[in-house]
């Protein structure tokens, strides 16, 4: 590149900067504009569909799947995409070698929950398009990495929140939190009752953060868990209306004894509800929920 061509692009990214139609990642940033102008360049791309459609996770450049499925095709590959909201198919034909069509990937909505993907609002409303975004950027990468200049992955594939069409809504991944361990409760009275103590302090019901009630949804997805029929029971039976009023490990042991119920997790969640019985009043008449108040609230729902 010469220098009066870098100095142009240089200039274009300093005044694109100010633009309030840009992705967050490059507003008042020129650096990162004129990154995504010189990638645009080395992969033969315009420049505003760079900037529009790569985005950059955690230092690596991602596209959606529209854009990789693009330049497999603009390599001479033939790529045939099908399916539904169960399954979808990718297979790729590569141009020198026309008589193999081995280049084939499905992705299936239970190979999704497998991966703990189908907890995701997006997995949940769109099914059919983010099996399709998966099963495209598989094949591509196994068929033909070379046409794709690094961009192997979606946003949605590295962790960042995106829309029906992939667009990235969020470029910062959701960290994934692990499941709160059960407190060991130690066997004489006296231990016993100061871990309860460490415990009502250091667990108050409510979520810990977004990022906790995120981990419960996935896992209630995942385990294919129905709200009113399986687990509405158990939180009446803890005196709970909704999970949300829950600690997270009660929640947690809510999980483990519902997968459970006649062993291990369910045993020490029916030995709780009778100790929480016996210390606790019964609560007021106007303290229940109606019949009709949903079993998860906004709270709950996100």
């Amino acid at each position: 590149m010469g220098t009066l061509a870098l100095q142009a692009q240089m200039a274009l990214s300093d005044r694109l900067a100010d633009s309030t139609m840009l992705p967050m990642q490059y507003r008042k940033n020129p650096a990162n504009l004129l990154w995504a102008v010189q990638y645009a360049e080395s992969i033969g791309v315009p420049p505003m569909t760079a900037i529009t459609s790569i985005h950059v996770i955690e230092g690596k450049p991602t596209a959606s799947a529209d854009l990789i499925a693009g330049l497999v095709r603009r390599a001479g590959h033939k790529l045939r995409v099908w399916g539904d909201d169960q399954s979808a198919t990718a297979q790729v034909i590569r141009a020198d070698d026309p008589d193999f069509d081995g280049f084939r990937v499905v992705w299936t909505l239970d190979r999704a929950k497998a991966a703990g993907l189908t907890g995701k609002g997006t997995w949940r409303a769109y099914p059919a398009a983010m099996l399709r975004a998966r099963a495209i950027t598989e094949v591509a990468r196994m068929a033909c990495s070379e046409a794709l200049h690094g961009v192997i992955y979606t946003p949605e594939e590295l962790g960042a929140e995106v829309d029906a069409d992939g667009d990235v809504v969020d470029v910062t991944p959701k960290p994934t939190l692990s499941p709160p361990a059960a407190p060991v409760v130690p066997s004489t009275p006296k231990g016993a009752a100061v871990a309860a103590a460490v415990a009502a302090k250091a667990e108050a019901p409510g979520w810990r953060d977004d990022a906790d009630r995120r981990w419960f949804m996935a896992e209630i997805g995942n385990r294919g868990l129905d709200y009113e029929t399986e687990l509405a029971p158990w939180c009446e039976s803890v005196g709970r209306p909704r999970p949300s009023a829950m600690t997270p490990g009660q929640r947690k042991l809510l999980l483990d004894a519902i997968a459970d119920p006649g062993k291990g997790a369910g045993l020490r969640l029916k030995a709780w509800v009778a100790d929480k019985r016996a210390k606790e009043p019964a609560p007021a008449v106007d303290a229940v929920p109606d019949d009709d108040t949903p079993f998860f609230d906004e709270d709950d729902n996100g």
